[in-house]
C-alpha cells in the first residue's frame, strides 16, 4: 500500500492541507520538544541545588518540573491549533465556563454542608434552651 507523491499531494489538496501548515506544525513540535527537554534539565538541576539548601522534598521538584513541561506542551498545542485554523478562543471560553460552573458548585456544596453540620451540632449538643439569653457577637444583638 505505497502511495506516490502525486497521490499524497492530491489527497492534501482535497483536504485543504497546506504544506506550509504541516512544516510549521512539525517545526513547532520539535521546538516544543527541545524547549521542554532544556527546561526540564535546567529546572531539575537548579531545583536540586535549591532543594539541598531549603530541604524541599524531591516530589516538589518533580511536580514543578512536570507542571512547567505540561504548560509548554499546552501552549504548543494551542499554537498548532491556530496554525491549522482552529480558533482557540472558543476553547478558552469553554474552559473558563467549565471552571466557573465547577467553582459555583463547590461554593454551593460547601454552604449546604456547613449549614447541615451547624444544625446537626445544635440539635445534638443543645447549647441553649428555651428562656436562655442569646447574644450574636458581631452585631451585638441580644434576645431571649
Amino acid at each position: 500500500m505505497s502511495m506516490s507523491l502525486n497521490e499524497i499531494g492530491s489527497w492534501l489538496d482535497r483536504h485543504n492541507v497546506s504544506v506550509a501548515a504541516m512544516l510549521a506544525t512539525v517545526g513547532l513540535l520539535f521546538a516544543a520538544l527541545a524547549l521542554s527537554y532544556l527546561t526540564r534539565r535546567v529546572l531539575q538541576d537548579s531545583l536540586r541545588r535549591l532543594t539541598a539548601r531549603l530541604r524541599l522534598p524531591y516530589e516538589t521538584v518533580l511536580t514543578l518540573t512536570r507542571v512547567l513541561t505540561a504548560a509548554i506542551w499546552i501552549i504548543a498545542a494551542a499554537l498548532a491549533l491556530e496554525i491549522w485554523g482552529v480558533s482557540v478562543g472558543g476553547l478558552w471560553t469553554l474552559l473558563v465556563s467549565a471552571a466557573t460552573v465547577i467553582g459555583v458548585g463547590f461554593l454551593a456544596t460547601w454552604t449546604m454542608i456547613s449549614n447541615i453540620t451547624a444544625s446537626f451540632f445544635i440539635a445534638i449538643w443543645r447549647p441553649f434552651h428555651l428562656g436562655d439569653t442569646v447574644e450574636v457577637l458581631p452585631e451585638g444583638l441580644k434576645g431571649r
